[in-house]
């Protein structure tokens, strides 16, 4: 994949700027093309411009412009904003995927992220579908296990955080780094690896918040996670192409803390050392609290 020329949908997002980042590493910035509702990127490196993936002449005329070979399509309502807006979720999670899938066959393109589409149009599609996704640089929005997220800011700054979850409701989850390295393994896989063209499960760990020292007020979220599995059977994903997450809880942890010190510090120099004294706090007894209790 030397002459890769990718677009990115949904830029901005969670997952969108960290695989756009790690893509520009690999492949270099001027083979990535970002794109969001918003006009600005997050990654300044990268070349970013407007694009309403719904709009499936902007997405063509996009793909036309810049000679396109491979979309990641990242752009998605979580599921809590989707629940008060079912029309605007099935235009922007469906119809979009509907045009990124009709534009891969149009312009014939090497990768797309639908098994119809791969026997009856010849898209090499690749699809992962992830679990709750923990991350330090970009904040979730709207999505059910947000309280994973949420409470690394508030264990730094030694605030108290409100769970919306019950206690004891397991909710599978995956590191950043282990989600933007399974989109990345997935897309270069030789094509007679890939005997799962709807979508491979990618699993992390699991935990409940019970692991953390929370207080507790369920709310519509609990609704949402109650249906769901407890954890992730990615077994295809592993047979085929080796999948393995790097990433365990107490892992997870010192990563976050670390990182979200660090782009604490960064921002507000004056009060760097105090700062790191209490993350590099946190660090310690909360990783020794999950090492016990995973």
């Amino acid at each position: 994949m030397e002459n890769a020329k990718i677009l990115v949908t949904g830029a901005n997002g969670q997952l969108g700027t960290e695989i756009s980042a790690a893509l520009a590493d690999r492949y270099g910035s001027r083979n990535i093309i970002t794109t969001d509702i918003i006009p600005k990127g997050r990654n300044t490196s990268i070349q970013h411009e407007v694009l309403d993936v719904s709009n499936v002449a902007q997405l063509q005329n996009m793909v036309r412009k810049h000679k396109i070979t491979q979309i990641y399509h990242l752009a998605a309502t979580l599921s809590l904003v989707a629940e008060e807006d079912p029309g605007r979720a099935w235009k922007l999670n469906f119809n979009s995927l509907l045009n990124v899938l009709e534009t891969a066959a149009l312009f014939d393109l090497e990768r797309g992220l639908c098994r119809w589409y791969f026997e009856k149009k010849g898209v090499d599609v690749r699809s992962i579908r992830y679990p709750g996704v923990i991350s330090s640089k970009v904040l979730p929005g709207g999505g059910t296990t947000d309280y994973a997220v949420d409470i690394f800011h508030y264990a730094l700054r030694r605030e108290n955080y409100i769970c919306p979850l019950q206690h004891n409701e397991p909710l599978p989850m995956i590191y950043i780094s282990d989600a933007v390295r399974a989109a990345l393994e997935s897309m270069e896989a030789v094509p007679e690896q890939i005997t799962e063209r709807g979508s491979y499960n990618i699993g992390g760990f699991s935990c409940t918040p019970q692991y953390f020292e929370i207080i507790y007020q369920p709310g519509p979220p609990q609704k949402i996670a109650g249906g769901w599995p407890n954890s992730i059977d990615d077994s295809q994903a592993r047979d085929d192409w080796n999948w393995h997450p790097a990433f365990d809880l107490p892992k997870t942890t010192r990563d976050m803390l670390g990182n979200l010190a660090r782009d604490w510090a960064d921002d507000h120099s004056d009060q760097t050392t105090d700062y790191m004294k209490v993350a590099k706090l946190h660090v310690r007894t909360e990783c020794r609290q999950f090492i016990a209790l995973v």
